[in-house]
Formats: structure tokens, sequence, C-alpha cells
């Protein structure tokens, strides 16, 4: 009985040799078979019949050969003409090198918060399954079995990872990387269902948070005095904290390094008193200064 297989470009990955030879046939693509021997080697393969007996060809390596380029191989020696229709221009680039152009663009525009936590999602799940992969050949069920997979340890990790996939697909297709009417293959997935991590505070709610900031000592007004700016302007806490003061103008915040890159917070009449008072009591760079910091 043959073993008939969706091969996808982790699966191939992850095949290890075994005591005796195996082969894999192509779920997608009927005639073509992976084959593994027990030494390692890995070769795609497929059987013709000649002189009335079926013999074995052998189309390729698997390091030479990925699998979009293996069907090609086999219908290019079937002589069907059945190959995928995306014209050559549109293989040119892969995820890697896309991803690399991404990072160098957004160098000193994301914050390095942020850049760390992508880095870390493109070096443990991205790269190791889509880097040497033409981005043209990506398909979604390639993306939707990584997903699962991925999902079942970390869904919120897997919600991040398929979220930068897409963010640097865009900017790939918005900086001409990419063909304009390349389609996204993760498009049609959807993210997994997050817990609720917070609640919307109520109006009595919130008063006692304010009873509880007014009545901070002067070793916390520091804190105090930042949880009323978040409040006050719905900037995230990380922004609050590294706010300078050059950054603070008459009527907004120009904030640089942010989690989305730079923007401009409109400030209410509210947020604008609140950080003149603190602007009279001004001791640093800094709006809201670390113990230690001097200047």
């Amino acid at each position: 009985m043959k073993t008939v297989t969706l091969l996808t470009p982790l699966i191939l990955s992850s095949l290890k040799p075994r005591k005796k030879e195996y082969v894999l046939h192509d779920a997608q693509c009927e005639g073509l078979a992976l084959r593994v021997q027990p030494g390692g080697a890995k070769s795609w393969v497929c059987w013709q019949r000649d002189a009335g007996k079926t013999r074995r060809v052998t189309l390729g390596r698997l390091e030479d050969l990925d699998i979009c380029e293996a069907r090609e191989a086999f219908h290019a020696h079937r002589g069907t003409g059945q190959r995928p229709p995306a014209p050559l221009q549109r293989n040119t680039v892969t995820f890697g090198t896309l991803c690399t152009a991404f990072l160098d663009a957004k160098r000193g525009v994301y914050a390095a918060s942020t850049l760390s936590s992508l880095g870390y999602y493109l070096d443990t799940q991205l790269l190791p399954a889509f880097g040497p992969r033409k981005i043209a050949r990506i398909t979604t069920p390639e993306i939707a079995e990584w997903i699962h997979t991925y999902s079942r340890s970390r869904p919120g990790g897997a919600n991040q990872a398929l979220g930068h996939f897409t963010t640097i697909l865009n900017w790939g297709l918005e900086a001409g990387h990419l063909p304009a009417d390349l389609p996204n293959p993760a498009a049609p997935l959807r993210f997994n269902r997050r817990l609720s991590r917070g609640r919307m505070l109520s109006s009595s709610q919130l008063r006692r948070l304010a009873a509880v900031l007014d009545s901070a000592t002067a070793r916390q007004r520091d804190a105090a005095d930042a949880i009323w700016l978040m409040l006050l302007t719905g900037c995230r806490s990380g922004e609050i904290l590294r706010l300078r003061w050059k950054k603070v103008q008459k009527d907004r915040l120009a904030l640089r390094r942010t989690k989305t890159g730079p923007r401009e917070v409109n400030l209410s009449d509210a947020a604008i008193h609140f950080l003149d008072r603190l602007r009279k009591q001004r001791r640093s760079s800094y709006v809201f200064p670390a113990q230690r910091t001097k200047k």
C-alpha cells in the first residue's frame, strides 16, 4: 500500500531516514513521490512504462528541488505542460530575503523592544518554516499546517507570528519588492481566539483609582503621575515611561519609537494642563526619569 501525504516544506524538513527505504506519494500531484533512503538521501521520483515494463525515474534531489519545482519537473517529464501559471519574475524573492530588507528598513523606526520581539518570531518560527521559500510558492495549506502545529503549544505566539508574516508581506508589496497583484497566502486564515486579559473600568472604579493616585506619597509620585498620563492620553506604558520633553509639543506628543512606528498623539486640555504642571518640576530630559538618572 502506498503512503499518500500532503507534502509541505515543514513536513519535508522533518523527514528522518529509517532502517528501510520508504516512499511518500504527493497528495497534490499524482505520480510524484519522494524516496527516502536509509543513508539519508532524499530524491524526487516518478514511474513510467517502458517496453512493457515499469521503471523508476529520478527527477532530482530534495536539496536541489523544492516541492513546487519537483512538481514542475514531474509535469515537464510527463510532457503534460501543467506548469504553475505564476511568471518567473514572481519567484525571484525568498521570504528570508524580504525579511532582511524589512528589518533594514525598520531599524531606527521601530523601538528596540519591537525589533527584539519580531526577531524572536523570525528566528524561531517564520524563517525555519519559510525562509528559503520563494514567496510566490508559499501556499495557504502550508501556512495553515504551520500555524496549526504552533497553536498547539502557543496560540498567542501563533497569532503574533501570523501577524508578522502578513505585515512583512504587505510591506513588500508597498515597497515594490513583490508584484502588486500577488495574493497573501495567509489572508484566508483566522487568528486563534484570545482570552480577555483586562477589562474596562467603570466610572466608579475610575474615581477610586483617581483617589489612590492622588494620595500617592512623594516616593510614589512619579509612578502615579505616569499612570495619570497613560489615562489621559491612551498611550502604552512604554511610550510614557520613555517619553522625553522634546517630544512633548504644544498640543500633541510626537512619538518616534512606538510599537507600530512613528505617530502623533493629540492631547486633550486635561492632558495639556497635566503636562504643564509636570514641566514646572522638570529635572531631566525625560518626563519620568529613573531614580538613578541625573540628566
